[in-house]
């Protein structure tokens, strides 16, 4: 808020007027539109600058980095498995590339560490390039690991220059200088997807409208059945469904209670020679795989596996109307439209890495010596600036390390400070960058960013909001109330709606399994995701799928229990689940089974260990597993590393809850 001040005066005014930080204060309302007047036509998509693209992204994320190089304002959104961190990768390549400094801004020591790793690794050198400035409580850990890697970098040798690259061999065995990428490289690449765009487009159309077709049909209690899969497999006449869940429910029932000896001898000669009866009408591949299943547990649990898997099989699929099946069939190049954009990008994603190996190493290891002595000049003036007084004398001093950051940025193109390090960590000069990345902006207060964007030409804000969704009926889903102090990206969202803009939303997705993509889509982003993953052998790596992801109904409140909050009815609903599992003798196929559970309260975890839930959960294991495992109990493993525990306190914690991701085994 000091910074804020210090701006708010006509000198800073007008030093602000050539920033980024113009962009958010200059912005004028839009006009309301007339009523009933055309929507305004979206904008052309951005076909330039080139990107340098380390790993794939996809056409939303290209959108918003293209923006964040030409305008001085951008404001993206980027779901989970939206390629968030290589995205901004590429962004960094490209402005290295172009000669540019950039300042990364993150909320924590973690996200820096996180942001320098990945540029690390695609340098291909375990040496810190990035001029980490660390708050109070890491600034000496971040120092040393910079000055280290500089003192490395005099071992390192420079990338050759020229046209020459590295050489291959001809046919006579002699050497034959291969040309390197340039960005030329890059535009070829890039002319591919914008003379193909309307195609790429209709593909997009046609996979979404194919996509909310099936919710549609899904929601439908008589959808309409076509041919089950042993149909389709050349089975014409189908198994007897009464017949086979008979069986099943038979062999789940003693698989459940143990039956006497008896019963037991009488029954599991018979189910399996029902079972292998039925599997000889069957094509070879399903039969072998039927019986292989039934034979990795010779009680009847796995007969009962087995049966269910042919009441599946048996099943008429779902059939969608002709206009959604026939949507990828309306678009006969599509194949050999996608294998011409896969090689367009293959190409380009190797030689981005060339170059950027190349420039970047160019640049590190251009001063040598030099650049390790004003270095370590800076990080002893910084730390003295730090520990002045505000005022006159600060300020001159500020000047020395404004030049400082001029002479360094030319080897040191990419610097990162936290945005909660409590006080100043830079002088505020207007543009001593030319980027500032401002991360995770729904944990950034709007003081301390706009005081970032002052010190660069452009910006681009980067986050995941609060966003409700929709139950399957449609309802919305309610959510923890919005924080006191307004975020970066609240603040930003609002300033450009008033002149008619808003967030680029990344809509292509990249990490999870394709079911669950479209459970995050369809809940909370209307559909607009698309799904770039092939998970295809998860289908065989787990069948029947029981377990996996499962959307668990579980009504409660929460209660202030001894050491903090606690949701009575999720932990009875997550071992309500767990019961059943092993009432089912689902666990009987899993060698050794583990289920986590991630609690949004550190009080919740701790009540999984209770001597109730203790004892409920020591059953289940030993049903599972047999009387010998019925001392392992619950093991709390604390704070999930890939879960960002700092993001859902901002969102959830905002009533002194401490609602840490928890993580337990069973």
């Amino acid at each position: 808020m000091s910074e804020l001040t210090e701006l708010a005066t006509e000198e800073g005014i007008d030093a602000a007027r050539e920033t980024s930080l113009m962009s958010v204060v200059a912005i004028e309302a839009k006009p309301a539109a007339a009523p009933g007047a055309k929507p305004a036509a979206a904008p052309a998509p951005l076909t330039e600058p080139a990107l340098m693209e380390i790993a794939r992204i996809g056409p939303s994320q290209t959108q918003a980095l293209r923006s964040a190089m030409k305008r001085r304002l951008t404001l993206a959104e980027s779901p989970p498995g939206t390629a968030k961190m290589i995205s901004l990768v590429n962004l960094i390549a490209t402005a290295v590339l172009s000669g540019e400094k950039i300042l990364y801004a993150g909320p924590d020591a973690e996200s820096l560490r996180g942001i320098s790793a990945q540029i690390s690794a695609v340098i291909g050198e375990k040496l810190e390039f990035v001029m980490q400035i660390g708050s109070a409580r890491d600034f000496e850990e971040a120092r040393d690991r910079v000055i280290a890697s500089m003192q490395a970098y005099s071992e390192l040798e420079p990338p050759s220059s020229g046209d020459g690259g590295g050489k291959d061999k001809d046919k006579e065995g002699k050497g034959q200088a291969r040309e390197k990428p340039t960005v030329k490289t890059l535009v070829e690449s890039d002319e591919i997807f914008t003379s193909e765009l309307k195609v790429i487009d209709q593909i997009r159309a046609a996979h979404v409208a194919e996509l909310r077709q099936r919710h549609k049909l899904a929601a439908q209690p008589g959808a309409a059945g076509g041919p089950s899969l042993l149909q389709q497999k050349g089975v014409k006449t189908a198994l007897p469904a009464a017949e086979l869940k008979k069986w099943r429910d038979e062999a789940l029932a003693l698989a459940t209670t143990p039956p006497d000896a008896a019963r037991a001898a009488e029954a599991l000669p018979r189910l399996s020679q029902s079972l292998r009866a039925t599997a000889d009408k069957l094509p070879p591949d399903l039969k072998n795989e039927l019986l292989q299943l039934a034979a990795k547990d010779k009680s009847f649990g796995g007969l009962a596996v087995s049966f269910d898997r042919l009441m599946r099989w048996n099943s008429p699929t779902p059939t969608l109307p002709a206009a959604a099946s026939g949507a990828f069939g309306r678009l006969p190049e599509r194949k050999a439209q996608v294998l011409k954009l896969n090689g367009a990008t293959s190409k380009k994603t190797v030689a981005s890495r060339e170059m950027i190996h190349d420039a970047w190493l160019e640049r590190a290891t251009r001063e040598g010596p030099m650049l390790l002595t004003q270095t370590k000049a800076f990080f002893s003036a910084l730390e003295t600036w730090r520990a002045m007084e505000v005022g006159p004398q600060q300020a001159a001093f500020g000047e020395k390390l404004v030049m400082a950051i001029e002479k360094i940025g030319a080897s040191m193109p990419l610097w990162s400070v936290p945005t909660r390090a409590g006080k100043p960590t830079l002088p505020l000069r207007p543009n001593l960058f030319d980027l500032v990345i401002i991360d995770r902006a729904e944990m950034v207060d709007v003081p301390s960013a706009l005081a970032l964007m002052f010190r660069a030409k452009r910006a681009l804000v980067i986050g995941e909001p609060v966003r409700p969704g929709k139950s399957g009926d449609g309802a919305m889903i309610t959510h923890l109330p919005a924080p006191a102090s307004q975020t970066m990206f609240d603040f930003v969202a609002q300033t450009l709606g008033r002149s008619g803009g808003g967030a680029a939303l990344f809509t292509d997705h990249f990490r999870c399994h394709p079911f669950i993509c479209d459970v995050i889509s369809r809940i909370f982003y209307d559909g607009q995701l698309v799904n770039h993953t092939k998970f295809d052998d998860l289908r065989k790596a787990f069948m029947p799928n029981y377990l996996g992801l499962h959307w668990i109904k579980a009504p409660g409140q929460i209660a202030q229990g001894s050491d903090g909050l606690v949701n009575m009815g999720e932990l009875q609903g997550a071992i309500g689940v767990l019961r059943t599992w092993t009432d089912q003798g689902l666990f009987n196929q899993v060698p050794r089974p583990r289920v986590g559970i991630v609690a949004p309260y550190a009080n919740q975890t701790k009540s999984l260990q209770s001597p109730r839930a203790r004892a409920a959960m020591a059953a289940l294991r030993a049903a599972a597993l047999g009387d010998r495992s019925a001392h392992h109990l619950p093991r709390r493993l604390g704070r999930h590393p890939d879960r960002d525990a700092d993001r859902h306190r901002g969102r959830a914690g905002r009533d002194g809850q401490d609602d840490r991701a928890q993580r337990l085994s069973l």
